[in-house]
């Protein structure tokens, strides 16, 4: 996996990244990271942390960078 890199000394541009779009419809959750948060956790561990915190979004967002943080740190733990 080598995703494109946007710095001043790097090749990538905005203009080569992915275009994207989908609908979104009144109660769906976007959830917005980085690398440290889509490296450390699978798509079904960051479902379940949403689905335990329905409607508080401060809520899912400390918990999924609590959750991130303690698998970036186990160094035994399965990562995606």
């Amino acid at each position: 996996d080598c995703p494109y890199q946007l710095a001043e000394d790097s090749p990538d541009r905005p203009v080569d990244s992915t275009l994207l779009k989908t609908r979104v419809y009144p109660g769906d959750v976007i959830i917005a990271g980085s690398d440290g948060v889509f490296d450390n956790l699978a798509d079904d561990e960051i479902i379940r942390i949403v689905y335990s915190c329905p409607e508080k979004s401060n809520a899912m967002a400390r918990k999924i960078i609590e959750q991130s943080r303690i698998v970036s740190l186990d160094k035994e733990a399965p990562t995606p």
